[in-house]
């Protein structure tokens, strides 16, 4: 009787078991700084790395070019593979599946052109197919590989990763490198003890892999005692996440200080194939969660970086307009400024920032260097709400209730209007049609009066170069405020 062939998982995890044997899985294989074998496995046609098991699964293969394709890729850019070579799979998941929208009497939803709208929808049990690829080395006519150098200094990124990733890392406190989930911090040896320096942040990229495992994080169990069966496995985990790291960093990858785990991580396979597929995918969720940190930190550094520019470019502008004044109205402008900065200086940066960049937008609307829809974007990315580009300057606060009638409309009224304590405080901004502008609701009267007075600051930051209003020193540091008048603002909808 023919012998039933073995499942996916099980194939996979028996030849790297075998590899594990004679210390050849992927993950145990030594790498220096530009090796072949740090390019991680990739499809030349899509661009696209193979992640999870499928990364490891033809890492175990004996080819040395990272290239994996189909044969109908490999056709449709002039390449053939050579007559007799195997292929090896690579398993997909699928969770989605596009469908045409639908409405409540399942007729589909078109788009102003007259053409179906199409959505992802998720399905109730993914479905799982494979792919037949070949590698590079097995095929004819394919372009010679060519790997370019990567556009930074590996180990300057690596320490960028490190620092971005604001984990405690204490060095010198014993020989041998560990993370403590107890403390949630990393402990290394001095630099110096290292033999190279990419030795050194290969392993702080293993420790901080292990980083990633706390409950704050990607919450791992990382509560097995040493030598244990769990403990094995995270190990197992987080020297996958730092050979993937080492190949997407440059940075070499040196397995010799986890040979003590190969005999755990052969058992946990033998007992449960499945255990590497699920060690492959939270080692991907490593490397995502690490890179997106330092991801995070260089987009915030640009914004912060073009922030500061900006700033720059305000101040240089007031001090070119200063020089141009006569002495009285340079003497007033500058006493504009004092007032404001005065005023600003216990603020948060960000929050003084903001303000600087909204009235500095205002100040542009006010003098036709930009539109009405530019201004009121620049104030609701900064300060979460619109302010009307119209605005005159003056401002309300009035102390408001929820009013509901017989037929259960709800419409938000003055509180002294009906003869009740305010429920919140609502703060609005007055047009040059006189009419006023709702901007947001408050839940106390001491909110609204910190919100007005914000605005305010706006106001008289935008005033300081305006020619027009040169000869105006204000006596207050913020506009007028009504406080508590009268509107009423509707809510078009019933109760319940």
């Amino acid at each position: 009787m023919k012998e039933a062939k073995k499942a996916f998982h099980e194939q996979v995890a028996e030849n790297l078991i075998e590899q594990l044997k004679k210390g050849v899985a992927p993950w145990q294989k030594p790498w220096k700084p530009g090796d072949l074998l740090a390019a991680l496995p990739v499809n030349p046609t899509t661009g696209k790395r193979y992640r999870g098991i499928n990364s490891l699964n033809l890492m175990s293969r004996a080819y040395t070019d990272p290239r994996w394709l189909t044969y109908k890729q490999a056709i449709n850019i002039g390449a053939q593979v050579r007559k007799g070579e195997k292929s090896t799979l690579v398993q997909y998941w699928k969770f989605t599946e596009e469908h045409i929208k639908t409405d409540g009497n399942n007729n589909p939803v078109l788009n102003s052109e007259g053409n179906p709208i199409k959505e992802q929808v998720r399905l109730e049990r993914p479905r799982v197919f494979y792919a037949a690829v070949f590698n590079a080395q097995q095929m004819d006519n394919l372009p010679e590989l060519s790997i370019k150098a990567p556009d930074w200094d590996p180990l300057e990124r690596a320490e960028h990763i490190l620092q971005a990733s604001n984990a405690v890392i204490r060095h010198g406190e014993a020989d041998n490198a560990f993370y403590r989930p107890s403390t949630d911090s990393i402990h290394l040896p001095h630099k110096h003890q290292f033999p190279t320096p990419d030795r050194y942040y290969a392993t702080a990229l293993h420790e901080l892999g292990h980083w990633t495992g706390h409950e704050s994080r990607l919450s791992r169990d990382l509560a097995h005692p040493f030598g244990s069966e769990g403990y094995a496995k995270e190990e197992l985990r987080a020297e996958i996440a730092s050979m993937l790291l080492s190949g997407e960093l440059g940075i070499g990858h040196d397995p010799g200080q986890h040979v003590a785990y190969v005999s755990s991580w052969i058992k946990a396979l033998q007992e449960d194939p499945t255990e590497i597929f699920r060690a492959a995918a939270d080692a991907e969720k490593i490397q995502d969660y690490v890179l997106a940190l330092s991801q995070q930190q260089e987009i915030a550094q640009k914004v912060d970086t073009q922030e500061a520019i900006k700033m720059d470019q305000i101040k240089q502008k007031t001090a070119t307009y200063l020089q141009n004044l006569s002495p009285d109205l340079a003497t007033i402008v500058t006493s504009n400024i004092k007032r404001f900065n005065d005023l600003t200086q216990a603020m948060p940066k960000k929050d003084q920032d903001a303000i600087i960049l909204v009235a500095d937008a205002l100040k542009f609307l006010r003098g036709g260097g930009i539109d009405n829809l530019e201004f009121e974007e620049v104030a609701e990315d900064k300060l979460s709400f619109r302010i009307p580009a119209d605005w005159n300057g003056q401002m309300q606060i009035q102390g408001n209730a929820i009013r509901i009638d017989e037929n259960g409309i709800e419409s938000i009224v003055s509180a002294d209007s009906i003869n009740t304590e305010p429920q919140f405080w609502g703060v609005t901004m007055q047009r040059d049609d006189q009419t006023f502008q709702w901007v947001k609701d408050c839940e106390s009267k001491q909110e609204a009066r910190d919100l007005t007075n914000l605005l305010a600051l706006i106001d008289v930051a935008a005033e300081q170069n305006e020619h027009e209003k040169e000869c105006e020193q204000r006596t207050e540091a913020r506009p007028t405020v009504v406080d508590d008048g009268k509107q009423e603002r509707e809510r078009n909808h019933k109760d319940g």
